[in-house]
């Protein structure tokens, strides 16, 4: 029963990580058709993604895209992906299977933008990294006056948590399930461990 319940628990998918989170459910900016916003973020070290999600929503509803932005190497590290999003409320919207490495010392920009309207969460009520960070120095957040990466613009604030950060959250991909040979032989190998503590306790 002992090996049975461990490997049960063993075999349970474990859940993303949430590796950056400037988490904000309000005071939304509303940004015209065809621009957005981006958020930029600094990797202290080396971190793999599987995907973000803006807190947002877009006038009439429909499909907004996401995209990733290599500001040390001037590199579109992700092109513009549609995401699903409603009309109202705003919600977490995220991007999901993407597989993507950000490179410790580099600083990349996390960005939306829609065909539409959008409205954005803005001003983070809190803020927490595992590997990432806001920058140190220069701006954390950005204008897109154009549709994509290749549009930003002026900064919109200086640095730091301040009322133009974006809420933006960042996942990394969760721990590998064991493959069913390794349960086997953990099993297999708990079974036998018993067995002989069995024998020992009652001499047998």
């Amino acid at each position: 029963m002992v090996a049975l319940a461990l490997l049960g628990s063993a075999a349970i998918a474990k859940a993303d990580q949430l590796v950056f989170s400037l988490d904000t459910t309000m005071l939304p900016e509303s940004f015209s058709a065809d621009h957005g916003v981006a958020q930029a973020v600094s990797v202290t070290s080396t971190t793999n993604i599987d995907g973000f999600s803006f807190f947002v929503s877009q006038q009439g509803g429909g499909d907004v895209d996401y995209f990733i932005y290599d500001e040390t190497t001037s590199t579109l590290v992700l092109a513009p992906s549609a995401v699903a999003v409603l009309a109202t409320p705003k919600t977490w919207a995220e991007l999901t299977g993407i597989d993507i490495t950000l490179n410790a010392g580099n600083e990349y920009l996390f960005g939306v933008y829609g065909s539409g309207q959008i409205s954005v969460g803005m001003d983070p009520t809190t803020y927490s990294s595992i590997g990432l960070a806001l920058p140190s120095s220069g701006p954390d957040s950005y204008a897109l006056t154009g549709t994509g990466a290749t549009a930003l613009s002026g900064t919109i604030n200086a640095e730091g948590l301040s009322t133009d950060d974006v809420g933006l959250r960042i996942y990394d991909p969760p721990p590998p399930v064991p493959e069913p040979s390794s349960l086997v032989l953990m099993g297999t190998g708990i079974l036998a461990a018993a067995g002989t503590l069995r024998r020992k306790v009652f001499g047998r």
